[in-house]
């Protein structure tokens, strides 16, 4: 079930249905939270519900995923892995589109050592 409401949510993220796409991107993160913790898994789960909540204008919801996401991979992932520079810049820019320059700027700065 995992895998199915995960691949038909970011198939009709693809297809810009955002409002299909939400309920089962929710549905994969809730459910790899559950079974796996903040695995790398669950971090890209994560990661891709907050990009379909930021298509549909809802910033405040995708900074608050992605700041999730973050916590958990700076829990299990190493600072200079690939998934975790990726969450940083897109935290980033994130707080960059809704006029949050002070706190996007030590997080982009963070991204480039």
């Amino acid at each position: 079930r995992i895998i199915s409401a995960g691949s038909l949510g970011m198939l009709l993220l693809t297809k810009n249905d955002l409002d299909g796409a939400c309920p089962l991107l929710r549905e994969a993160v809730d459910m790899d939270r559950e079974l796996f913790g903040w695995h790398p898994r669950t971090i890209l789960a994560t990661c891709n519900l907050s990009q379909t909540l930021a298509a549909k204008g809802d910033l405040t919801g995708a900074e608050a995923l992605l700041r999730e996401a973050l916590e958990g991979g700076r829990l299990t992932l190493d600072d200079r892995d690939r998934m975790m520079l990726s969450l940083i810049c897109n935290l980033g820019a994130t707080l960059s589109k809704r006029g949050k320059l002070d706190d996007a700027e030590p997080l982009l700065r963070e991204a480039l050592e």
